[in-house]
């Protein structure tokens, strides 16, 4: 896959595209889309300390009541690896604008996204999420959000949200057909990572994330990969194997799982023995994830603050000094069919005293920072801005690392971008 041949640049808030070739004509947005998008994506401040951080983009994707949801990238709320002081902006940059304390209330680290809540009485209508189908190579798309930050502001106020052109030129998928990827064509600057791709029916397409340096070439993450993450899904399993004398393994599972909106009301843990599972399935035709195999073992979870847990007994046949095993998550959801979810590697070694290995998890990283220049932040917010009112609610749900004592984003304006 491609980090793991061309440098990859994280934006934190990603995309201002300079340049677009076969995207420039056509379809165009109305008013009325236009302005629903403006109002419901926000720029984002994640403060590490006095004179530190980093800006990226968001989208309001869910509210209930008060309650906002902000879909963005994971780098931008968590720069440079550190925990932050997060606060979401409703119409940056105009006499409305309001500046709001978030909560991390869901990371996805292998797909870079993140989710946060806000309260707020004056919420937008969220943006409408096409997981349903795929974008298509040459489709025309938009890309809203905050490219180079502070330094793009033209009043005492945070900036206001740009608009741009891009075209989709590949779509990357997985071994199992699974899109993973949109590549968009055109050059990205840090600034959008997190905000919404915008078809013409005014429907979010994918989320900004990244940029290959030196190349024409924008990347963002699926629609279904922002719906799977909103609706809850296992995110990681960690495996300890225990040896009896009588040869019998006893597998203990532990799953953690994503769940920002409460939606999961079942999962269950499904494992089966590698060579019955030769012929791995493909995804099904709305690109979602299929049962692995027939035959499959079923152990249920009870997922409690995010965790669950299941224990298999596993017994070596004819000798075998290690045993490998599939495993797979489904989950029930309100108001949603049964899903399932990307399998997993476990093989468990027979031998005393050995270690159960599990291959990757779920979900192996996909868009790894390989570049020298980039740290994984987005928009640098060193000297960030508090331009208008102070911060209203709660910041980060996080206490704040040593080095970031301060939970109001400090008032001066970054002097450059990184």
């Amino acid at each position: 896959m491609y980090p793991r041949l061309l440098p990859v640049l994280l934006l934190g808030t990603l995309i201002s595209v300079a340049t677009v070739s076969f995207a420039t004509g056509g379809d165009s947005l109305d008013k009325a889309q236009l302005a629903t998008l403006k109002s419901a994506t926000t720029y984002i401040l994640a403060i590490t300390g006095k004179d530190t951080g980093a800006t990226g983009s968001g989208f309001l994707a869910r509210k209930s009541g008060k309650t906002g949801y902000i879909v963005t990238n994971h780098h931008v709320v968590r720069p440079g690896g550190k925990l932050a002081n997060l606060f979401v902006v409703f119409d940056s940059g105009t006499p409305k604008q309001e500046r709001l304390g978030a909560k991390l209330v869901a990371e996805d680290v292998a797909r870079d996204l993140a989710v946060l809540s806000v309260e707020f009485d004056k919420l937008p209508e969220p943006l409408a999420i096409d997981f349903a189908s795929e974008p298509a190579e040459t489709q025309n798309l938009f890309v809203l959000g905050f490219p180079f930050g502070e330094s793009m502001s033209a009043s005492a106020k945070h900036p206001a949200v740009t608009i741009s052109r891009a075209g989709v030129s590949s779509l990357r998928r997985d071994d199992q057909g699974r899109l993973v990827t949109v590549q968009l064509d055109g050059a990205l600057n840090p600034g959008n990572s997190g905000g919404p791709v915008i078809a013409a029916n005014g429907k979010v397409v994918g989320v900004s994330v990244a940029s290959i340096l030196g190349a024409q070439i924008g990347l963002a993450i699926p629609a279904l990969e922002v719906d799977d993450l909103l609706s809850g899904r296992p995110l990681g399993i960690a495996v300890t194997g225990t040896v009896s004398k009588a040869g019998n393994a006893k597998v203990d599972c532990v799953v953690t799982f994503a769940d920002p909106l409460t939606r999961i009301t079942g999962a269950t843990l499904l494992a089966i023995p590698m060579d019955k599972a030769a012929v791995l399935p493909q995804v099904g035709a709305d690109g979602s994830y299929v049962r692995l195999a027939q035959g499959m073992k079923e152990y249920p979870l009870r997922v409690i603050d995010g965790k669950a847990t299941a224990a298999m007994v596993v017994k070596a046949e004819d000798g075998q000094a290690k045993v490998g095993y599939y495993v797979q998550v489904r989950t029930t959801t309100a108001g949603r069919p049964q899903r399932y979810f990307e399998w997993t590697k476990v093989v468990i070694d027979f031998a005393a005293g050995a270690k159960t290995e599990v291959a990757v998890g779920f979900g192996q990283a996909r868009h790894k920072d390989e570049s020298k220049e980039a740290k994984g932040d987005g928009e640098a917010a060193k000297d960030a801005p508090a331009k208008d009112t102070p911060a209203k609610d709660s910041p980060a749900k996080e206490p704040p690392t040593k080095d970031a004592p301060g939970t109001e984003p400090p008032a001066k304006k970054p002097d450059a971008t990184e």
